[in-house]
Parts: structure tokens; C-alpha cells; sequence
């Protein structure tokens, strides 16, 4: 088997495997966003219920996160990666054969498992590259990009060729592909140890190793007493299955404040952009808009998209990430917030404008994500906190398929729900703020921590 190294040709091949992972993740559901006025008028239901189902991809995502982090550490990445691609795919086909919405949710459910795929997938990336690791998240987020270019377009014609029913069947299909992207991450051969400071190995001590030893360096014999010592105080049992258990999902990283940011603005990035997904194609064909017209206005957004992820490489080199942050939330916040003025206007221009801000945003956030995580964290640690931060996404993606459907439902136009996902994106600013001005008194008392980075030079 030939030699696999850090930035090596294989690793390239890799990081193509998980752009077409992204491309599909977001394709997805963006199809499932066109297909919405179909599959609604098909079961006769209300928009919340549908919206809802199709959330229910990326909710159900945020359980195969959490499993995909505890067999990270039984199994390599290729394995589950192929695992869940193949449950993903078989779930999208189930969808296809759906005759109730709640046979086409369990479909959607059990596709859900590609996130827990590409969650693995990319919090890999970092094993094969190093020196282009910038580049190359930048070129894997293009993904998303690429898939909401194609995508509404692909599915609108499949749509008026094959039905819904057809082309859910090809969406299955097409989600089958991430086995491929799953049968790239063949193991990593080690390099050269990296030479750390005596302080920076100090650290990386408590960061690695057995994970009671890790939280609790002097009291790892309490915490992993010996039978006799747990017949004669039990209560030295139950703490060190507890330990156990908060080891085994690596909670401990909820004490780190940087983290939880990270985390928070995930999650209402799950719920702005979701709902952009779900219902930008039916919110633009209820202004009167053809579908092809509507689809269209998601394709300009995904060029946005690929413009983030391109540039992005360019502005890490002017500007920090948290910074980038801030500056992609405001971004998605005043795009999404004139939606309602063009909508009333009734301009395809503006929408059209609007959907391209949303996606620069977006691709912005979701590159600087990965790149501020591996500051934050240590390397053993890096996957199970990058899979926590796709949980959130999850959740929020779930909330946004059900209220985003039901503001509809209630006030007949997609008005109040544009204009409450505009306000989700703002208040994601909020703790990534406050965290900046934390670290900001702490270093003008003098009390700086800095955790080793993931790629330590």
C-alpha cells in the first residue's frame, strides 16, 4: 500500500472526497427545500410539517454527531464514514417510496446520518495537511457552494421530468457517493515528531493520555479506585463511571468558554441557514416568481458561496478569525434583514443580491469555524469538538424547519420568518463579543492561556 503523508498527492485526493461530501450535504437539502410545494400539496399537509421533516436530516444529524465522536476512538474514519454514507443513501431511497409524511420522515431521519459521515470527514482533514491546511478548507467548504449552485436547477428539471418521487430516487443515488469520499481516508503516515517548549509539553501532558488522567492529574487514584476500594465506598463507583462517561464525549470541553461560542453561533448558524435552504425556493415562487426563476436566485447564492470559501484563504492573512466572525454574522444579518423590503418590492435583483450576501456570510463562518477550533482545542480533542459544534448545528436546523414553516403557515407569507432568521444571525454575534472582551481584560491584566494549536510549527 503506497505511503500516505501530510500534504502528500493523496491527501489532496482527499480533500476532494470532502468537497463532494459538502456538495451532497448541502445539495441535499436544498433540494429538499425545491421539492417542499410538491411533496406539501402530494401529502396534503401544512408547510410547518413538511418543513419540519426535511429539518429533520440535519436534527437527526446531531445524534450520529455524538455517535460518530465515541466510534471515532473504536473505529478509523474510513469505517464510519462508509457506515453512515451508506444509511444516508438508504434513507433518501426510503424517502422516495414515502405514501404518509410520517414514512417520509422516518426517511429523512435515517438519512440524517451523513452528518455524522462528514462531521468525521472533516475533522479528519487536519491528519492529511498542515502547511496548506488554509487552502484547504477553503477548496472543502467550496462544497457547499457548488451544491447550492447545481442543485435547485438539477432538481427543478428531475422535478419536471421524473417527478418527485423520481428524483428523490436520484438524490439517493447521489448521496451513495459519499462511501467513495469515506473509502479516500486511508490512515496517515507519521512524520517527524514536532519539538515543543518545555511549558507547551507540559501542557500537551495534561492533555493527552488515559482521560481521568487528563481531568484530574492528582486524583486519578480516586477517581480509578480498585474493586476493593469500590466494595468499601461506593460512592468512589458511581463518580468514576460518571468521569468515565463525561470522558467518553469529551463534555469537559464545555468548560472552555472559547468552545462554547464556537458552539453557540454554530447553532444559530443551523438556524438561519437551514431555513434559507428550506424555504428560500418556495418563499421566491410565492412572490409569483417561476420555479426555475426561484431556483435560479439559490443558484447566484451558492457563487456566493464560492466566493467566500475562495477568499477566505486571502483574508486569514489580514485579518483573525474572530474577527471574520463577527464580520460574516453582520454580513448574513443585513442580508437576510432587507429580504422583506425586496420582497415587498417584489425586485428579483434584490433577492438575487440578498441570497448571494446570505451564502458569503456563510462560507466565511463555516471556514473560520475549523480554523479557530483547532486554536482552542488540543489535537486529541479536535474531532469529538468539531462533531459538538456540528451538533448544535443540528438542533438549530431542526428549530428553523418547524418555526420557519409555521410563521408561514400562520401569517400566510414568508415575511416574519426571514426577519426572525435575520435576528437569530445577530444574536449568534453575542457570545463570540462577549468572549473577545473577556480575552481582552485578561491580557491587559496580564493572564493570558494559550492552548497548544493543532498545528504546532
Amino acid at each position: 500500500m503506497p505511503t500516505i503523508r501530510k500534504d502528500g498527492s493523496w491527501a489532496w485526493l482527499v480533500s476532494f472526497g470532502i468537497f463532494v461530501a459538502l456538495f451532497i450535504e448541502t445539495g441535499l437539502v436544498k433540494s429538499l427545500g425545491v421539492l417542499l410545494p410538491d411533496l406539501r400539496e402530494q401529502f396534503s399537509t401544512q408547510t410547518w410539517i413538511i418543513g419540519l421533516a426535511i429539518s429533520s436530516v440535519p436534527g437527526f444529524g446531531a445524534v450520529t454527531c455524538i455517535l460518530s465522536s465515541g466510534l471515532g476512538k473504536l473505529f478509523s474514519h474510513r469505517v464510519i464514514v462508509i457506515l453512515f454514507g451508506s444509511l444516508a443513501s438508504m434513507g433518501v431511497i426510503i424517502g422516495s417510496m414515502a405514501t404518509s409524511v410520517p414514512m417520509l420522515a422516518i426517511g429523512l431521519v435515517v438519512t440524517g446520518c451523513y452528518y455524522g459521515a462528514e462531521a468525521i470527514a472533516f475533522a479528519a482533514l487536519p491528519d492529511y495537511f498542515d502547511k496548506y491546511f488554509d487552502v484547504v478548507n477553503g477548496i472543502a467548504h467550496a462544497g457547499m457552494g457548488s451544491g447550492v449552485i447545481v442543485m435547485p436547477l438539477v432538481t427543478q428539471f428531475l422535478l419536471d421530468v421524473y417527478g418527485w418521487r423520481g428524483t428523490v430516487l436520484i438524490l439517493g443515488g447521489l448521496t451513495a457517493h459519499i462511501v467513495v469520499s469515506g473509502a479516500l481516508l486511508r490512515p496517515v503516515t507519521q512524520g517527524p515528531q514536532v519539538q515543543f517548549s518545555v511549558d507547551d509539553q507540559e501542557h500537551r501532558d495534561t492533555q493527552t493520555g488515559d482521560p481521568l488522567e487528563r481531568l484530574h492529574p492528582k486524583d486519578a487514584d480516586n477517581l480509578a479506585p480498585n474493586d476493593e476500594h469500590m466494595r468499601k465506598h461506593p460512592k468512589g463507583k458511581t463518580d468514576y463511571f460518571i468521569i468515565r462517561f463525561i470522558t467518553a464525549f469529551d463534555l469537559h470541553l464545555f468548560l472552555n468558554i472559547e468552545f462554547v461560542s464556537l458552539t453557540c453561533i454554530s447553532t444559530a448558524t443551523g438556524y438561519y441557514y437551514t431555513g434559507w435552504l428550506i424555504y428560500l425556493v418556495p418563499h421566491a415562487e410565492d412572490l409569483g416568481f417561476s420555479p426555475y426563476a426561484s431556483s435560479a436566485i439559490a443558484t447566484f447564492g451558492g457563487i456566493g458561496s464560492l466566493i467566500g470559501s475562495c477568499i477566505f484563504p486571502l483574508l486569514t492573512n489580514v485579518l483573525s478569525t474572530k474577527v471574520l466572525i463577527i464580520m460574516a454574522n453582520i454580513l448574513v444579518f443585513f442580508s437576510l434583514a432587507v429580504d422583506p423590503i425586496f420582497s415587498a418590492l417584489h425586485t428579483y435583483f434584490g433577492l438575487t443580491l440578498a441570497s448571494f450576501g446570505v451564502n458569503v456570510g456563510n462560507a466565511l463562518w463555516g471556514c473560520c469555524v475549523c480554523k479557530e477550533m483547532s486554536t482552542v482545542v488540543t489535537k486529541d480533542v479536535y474531532t469529538t469538538a468539531l462533531n459538538w459544534t456540528y451538533v448544535g448545528y443540528a438542533l438549530g436546523s431542526l428549530c428553523s424547519g418547524f418555526l420557519s414553516g409555521w410563521l408561514y403557515d400562520k401569517y400566510g407569507n414568508y415575511t416574519a420568518s426571514f426577519l426572525f432568521l435575520s435576528l437569530i444571525s445577530l444574536v449568534a454575534l453575542t457570545p463570540m463579543i462577549l468572549n473577545m472582551l473577556r480575552s481582552t481584560k485578561n491580557r491587559e491584566k496580564g493572564h493570558q492561556y494559550t492552548p497548544v494549536p493543532l498545528h504546532a510549527k
